[in-house]
């Protein structure tokens, strides 16, 4: 939950984002720990992003994190990473995390009633 907001059921929930797909919400915990909850017609635009890194085999995509613009004066931008995993090893896993989210938010997003 957040402060001043009703409790949230999420229907698809992730460390650092969560849906309601039945009362339309979005919880979202950013990069600070700080945690909001917003009605999907207040985020405005919302992209997947990430760092390249190069060796000679290969580009890596590292540092995933989300940027939702809102319609909120007192918080127009919120990011949330993809960091589950370390991004030494494993950081397909959270790259493909972001991709997958950035995906179900769009569908969730455009399909409103």
């Amino acid at each position: 939950t957040a402060p001043g907001h009703e409790p949230l059921t999420p229907t698809h929930a992730d460390l650092t984002i969560a849906l309601d797909a039945k009362s339309g919400r979005v919880w979202v915990r950013d990069e600070h720990g700080k945690r909001h909850i917003l009605h999907r017609s207040e985020i405005r635009e919302w992209e997947h992003r990430w760092t390249n890194h190069a060796n000679a085999l290969a580009v890596f995509h590292k540092r995933n994190y989300m940027e939702l613009r809102t319609s909120s004066l007192d918080c127009p931008t919120v990011r949330l990473r993809f960091d589950r995993y370390s991004d030494g090893l494993n950081w397909r896993r959270n790259h493909d995390a972001g991709v997958t989210w950035h995906a179900r938010l769009t569908t969730f997003i455009n399909d409103q009633p």
